[in-house]
């Protein structure tokens, strides 16, 4: 929350800094000279820049390629009228689906709130992606346009945003299959978007070839955040290829070793009954807080509580590297010895105890939730040319933004598709029912009128099933 708080104290900073240049007559009219000379403008919570420098930008493209441009751009007609449909059942499904689940927690669309639903080391990536998405819209609207007033980039809170200022007059006056190739070219140009970010997240292994090489088996630690409980014990560049019993070949290895650990309750470790009598040095039981049997010394690094599968049972405190260096047992059954014995560490339901190996070097002994582990580290299966930290997070780095670019610029689609006020899909609806359904409906104020309701209900449902998303994200929270 602290994120929000300041995020918040920033623009209302801004937007008082900003009244206060206005108002005073000493420098009143240089700061609005300025604002105008660069086309800026402030207000609570946005910011824009606004241009008019590249409105010639885009009509040579359209003069000299007018016939591609029109077979390009009728596609994304067919393109966007296809998805107008799609985009409602899919709204329509977000909004009923939390009633129809037992949970009631499902859902489709997630809002983006950082520190939510977003994690704040994914804020670079998710901005960029945003940015690029949205740009890549808007050229789609200038360039068929080919005439236009102006294009603007601003920020609203913490989202980027761009907007194209189209001529209202040209558009008017294009026939109404010319409008609707500008209406739709911003959601035609988000799904060529998305198809060319899935092209390079496939091929993004060949694509690294000259910086980095796969590797044959396991994997290398990338990155360890400062809040990992191993950030003593891991360093990058070192690999790991193996989790307890569980062999890691890749990253994907390496997730289903860490779900298969957390899947299973605690398991335990084969030894010598004797062993165990002879180097037990418990201090007595007790039960903590949390519900958990403790035996050992609370400055102890070294030694852990185990429970002994004798009768009656008994806890044990015992050097966990040596103890956990066994075959696993759920019962004595499973291990062979004289006199076999199965150690069962004690742990809440959350923690696991188990073996990290990074051959040559000894196993790292890894207690705690192994989820908690997976999100305080980054692990690569490439192997870079040169033993740059950078170039050991590149692969990770570019793979979490063309995630985010093919899920922001599909949704960017999807959404600007639906049938409602201030979108895309306003437009579009009435363009298509104008240049479709003028024989079947001759009157034009029905024609008028089948828009009003279509778009009322798009607006309707897009905005429930928005607040319904919001309001779980935040009891999410």
């Amino acid at each position: 929350m602290t994120a929000f708080y300041f995020i918040g104290a920033f623009w209302l900073l801004l937007a008082l800094l900003d009244l206060l240049l206005k108002r005073a007559r000493s420098v009143s009219r240089k700061y609005e000279r300025f604002l105008d000379r660069y086309g800026l403008s402030v207000s609570l919570g946005r910011i824009v820049w606004e241009t008019t420098k590249a409105n010639s930008l885009f009509y040579p493209f359209s003069r000299n390629f007018l016939t591609f441009q029109r077979i390009w751009f009728t596609c994304g007609v067919y393109i966007a009228l296809v998805l107008m449909p799609i985009g409602l059942l899919v709204i329509t499904y977000t909004l009923v689906l939390p009633f129809l689940s037992q949970s009631g927690e499902e859902t489709v669309l997630v809002p983006v709130l950082p520190g939510v639903t977003l994690p704040w080391n994914q804020i670079f990536y998710f901005l960029f992606a945003l940015g690029l998405s949205v740009i890549v819209h808007e050229a789609g609207h200038a360039i068929s346009a080919a005439k236009i007033d102006g294009i603007g980039v601003f920020f609203f809170l913490l989202y980027p945003g761009a907007y194209v200022n189209l001529h209202t007059e040209h558009v008017t006056m294009l026939p109404l299959v010319g409008q609707l190739r500008i209406f739709c070219a911003g959601i035609w140009h988000n799904l060529l978007l998305v198809l060319a970010a899935l092209a390079f997240l496939y091929f993004l292994p060949w694509l690294l070839i000259p910086m980095c090489r796969p590797l044959d088996n396991g994997v290398l630690v990338a990155h360890v955040a400062e809040s990992s409980p191993l950030i003593d014990k891991l360093v990058v560049g070192m690999k790991i290829d193996r989790v307890d019993d569980c062999q890691v070949g890749n990253r994907r290895e390496w997730a289903f070793c860490l779900e298969k650990i957390m899947s299973q309750d605690a398991r335990g470790f084969c030894a010598e009954r004797l062993d165990v009598e002879t180097q037990d040095h418990s201090i007595g039981v007790i039960t903590n807080h949390a519900g958990v049997t403790e035996c050992c010394e609370n400055s102890s690094l070294f030694d852990f509580c185990f429970s002994v599968s004798v009768h009656p049972k008994k806890s044990a405190c015992l050097h966990a590297r040596k103890f956990t260096d066994a075959s696993h047992c759920d019962d004595p059954s499973d291990c062979q010895g004289d006199d076999p014995v199965c150690l069962t560490p004690h742990l809440d339901s959350s923690s696991r105890l188990f073996r990290l190996a990074n051959n040559p070097h000894p196993d790292i002994v890894y207690v705690g939730s192994p989820s908690l582990l997976d999100q305080t580290m980054l692990l690569t299966d490439c192997q870079p040319v040169l033993s740059w930290n950078a170039l050991y997070r590149l692969p990770n780095a570019l793979e979490a933004f063309l995630t985010y670019l093919i899920s922001l610029s599909s949704a960017l689609a999807l959404l600007n598709a639906v049938p409602a006020y201030f979108l895309d899909g306003q437009w579009i609806l009435c363009a298509a029912i104008e240049h479709f359904l003028s024989r079947a409906i001759p009157c034009a104020d029905t024609r008028r009128r089948l828009c009003s309701y279509g778009l009322l209900g798009g607006t309707a449902l897009l905005l429930f099933t928005v607040l319904l998303a919001i309001k779980r994200a935040l009891v999410l929270a």
